[in-house]
């Protein structure tokens, strides 16, 4: 079963729609007890190694939120990195072009994804 079937079995939310192709890809969920208490919780990882360790869907909102939050900003930083690059005369500007390309792709869906989210954990 996919990672993504299995994430929206746990919590209750689908939203593929807005995750495909938004950057961020899932590479394994594993299901976690503590055999001291025998309490369960999951760990999703994705493959840039980002950990999310939740218990029920209100966990999984808050800390996918803060996910999304944390990319959105990294693509904020790299774009204007692009910026400040593009005015130097050595730049690549094939490869400059298809970094803006990814960044603004990656951050329109991501910041739609976070929209998503938000109104999820809202609708709780």
């Amino acid at each position: 079963m996919e990672i993504y079937e299995i994430l929206s079995k746990l919590v209750g939310l689908k939203f593929k729609a807005q995750f495909n192709n938004c950057g961020i890809e899932f590479s394994g969920i594993y299901k976690i007890t503590n055999l001291q208490s025998t309490n369960e919780y999951y760990c999703l990882i994705t493959t840039d190694s980002d950990r999310i360790n939740f218990k029920d869907k209100t966990e999984f909102l808050t800390k996918f939120i803060a996910l999304l939050e944390r990319n959105i900003q990294e693509f904020d930083r790299r774009f204007e990195e692009l910026r400040k690059t593009s005015n130097d005369r050595w730049v690549d500007e094939n490869a400059l072009y298809m970094e803006h390309e990814e960044i603004g792709h990656y951050g329109s869906k991501q910041s739609k994804l976070l929209e998503k989210m938000k109104q999820f954990k809202q609708d709780i």
